[in-house]
């Protein structure tokens, strides 16, 4: 302001309501400086306005890319899931067929040697059932031949043996002998 409009509202102010005056003398004595402080005042507030925009805009922006990238590394993760649930079911049903698959070989197998084991212990029995027979045979012809012999034994045996009457006579004749009442003939 001018010094001549300062003048002017000074006369002015004198004419009016004393609050009015006191008014105007501010007005003169620091309008300037206020006028100056509401410019930088409104200026300061447009940059805060503006940096508040611009922080809200690219706090937005980044909130979004982060909810994109959260959103995508989310279906990632499920098609992964999925994808690893497909295979553990897969890699469990590949498990259970091989399990079916050596189940049936083993009962194969098991069957197999069942019917070996069978057949084995029919062939043992036979040959233990010849074994026997053959043994009999081999036990009564001992048991014969032992009797044979027995008997053979027993008739060389009869034949060599002295008689009772012998005997008792061939013993009382050693008797008298001893007992010196039978002479010997020289």
């Amino acid at each position: 302001m001018s010094d001549k409009e300062q003048q002017h509202a000074l006369s002015g102010a004198h004419a009016d309501d004393p609050e009015q005056n006191v008014g105007k003398i501010r007005e003169i004595l620091f309008g300037g400086q206020m006028r100056d402080y509401q410019r930088r005042f409104d200026q300061l507030e447009s940059n805060i306005n503006a940096a508040s925009e611009h922080l809200r805009t690219d706090l937005s922006n980044r909130i979004e890319s982060l909810e994109a990238f959260v959103r995508r590394e989310l279906e990632l993760l499920g098609e992964r899931l999925v994808n690893e649930r497909r295979e553990r079911a897969e890699e469990r049903e590949d498990a259970t067929a091989e399990m079916q698959e050596l189940k049936r070989r083993f009962e194969e197998s098991l069957s197999r040697l069942d019917e070996q084991t069978a057949t084995e212990a029919r062939a043992i029995r036979g040959a233990l059932q010849e074994k026997s027979l053959e043994l009999i045979q081999v036990i009564q012809q001992s048991r014969d031949e032992f009797n044979s012999m027995l008997t053979r034994q027993a008739n060389q045996l009869e034949d060599r043996k002295v008689g009772r009457e012998d005997l008792a006579a061939l013993l009382s004749e050693v008797a008298l002998r001893l007992n010196r009442e039978l002479d010997l003939p020289e």
